[in-house]
């Protein structure tokens, strides 16, 4: 098999996907629920957790969802690459109130602030942890508002 440099990619968004499938807290504020069930958070995929930028959140019919996206941001040497994680948090405008102990702001705050403390705490990202570049606000469509978080990892360019 070839050597690829874009492999990575995809598997540091399945490894994302796991560690947001697998939070409780996560989950529970995707399903407005306290006490979301394991089989519930899986089934979260492709409704409410995407694997690429769903920007058309009219079509939703759920109150918040996140997208993720990675990439290959440069090249600083030639063993090292840095890989850009790109998560996007929407909330539906009309259903921003949300409390949770531990974190502060609104729904679409929390949420983010979650993704954060979920993708920092990851030890399977490349060399080191991911680091938390930006943070902007987005309007995916009239309907929603949202975060984009940007982090970046380093890995080496290359893995056997």
């Amino acid at each position: 098999m070839r050597e690829s440099i874009l492999k990575d990619t995809g598997l540091t968004k399945r490894r994302l996907l796991a560690g947001i499938l697998g939070s409780p807290d996560i989950c529970g504020l995707l399903l407005d629920k306290t006490d979301a069930a394991e089989d519930e958070c899986r089934n979260l995929m492709y409704t409410q957790v995407f694997p690429y930028l769903n920007a058309d959140g009219a079509n939703l019919e759920v109150p918040s969802y996140i997208c993720i996206e990675a990439g290959i941001s440069k090249m600083p040497t030639g063993t090292i690459k840095e890989i850009q994680l790109i998560v996007w948090a929407c909330c539906d405008k009309n259903n921003m109130q949300y409390t949770k102990e531990g974190y502060e702001g609104t729904r679409v705050d929390i949420l983010a602030d979650m993704l954060e403390r979920q993708i920092r705490s990851q030890d399977k990202s490349g060399i080191g942890k991911p680091s938390l570049q930006t943070v902007k606000h987005i309007f995916p469509n009239d309907r929603y508002y949202g975060k984009e978080l940007i982090f970046t990892a380093s890995d080496f360019r290359i893995k056997g």
